[in-house]
């Protein structure tokens, strides 16, 4: 939040990078964690994928800096673009049979999240 006060002109595409590296803190070596990763005509904020490429996540980052807990259309929104990023990778990539997928909302600087 301290970012967010500093500079109140920030952008979705910078809370996505300034979540990225946040995140990367975390990468172990056997997850890859990249930004704006193409499936076909659309773009996933951020993934996260196994070395093997089998495991995939998807984190749709929307700026929102105060959150209505009675209104949450923008997490919901975000979190079926990110569904749809995901069941659209599973496809590019010829997946069948069951598959674990996880998908990830998050809203800042407000840090609220949504998980599926």
């Amino acid at each position: 939040n301290r970012f967010a006060g500093r500079n109140t002109s920030a952008g979705e595409r910078e809370y996505q990078t300034k979540f990225s590296k946040f995140l990367e803190r975390f990468e172990d070596g056997e997850m890859e964690i990249r930004q704006f990763k193409k499936f076909g005509s659309f773009e996933a904020d951020i993934t996260l994928q196994g070395t093997g490429g089998a495991d995939l996540s998807v984190v749709e980052v929307k700026e929102h800096p105060k959150f209505n807990p009675k209104s949450p259309e923008t997490l919901e929104n975000a979190l079926k673009k990110a569904a749809m990023y995901t069941v659209k990778g599973c496809i590019m990539a010829k997946q069948t049979g069951p598959q674990i997928r996880r998908i990830a909302a998050v809203a800042l600087p407000a840090i609220i999240s949504r998980l599926g």
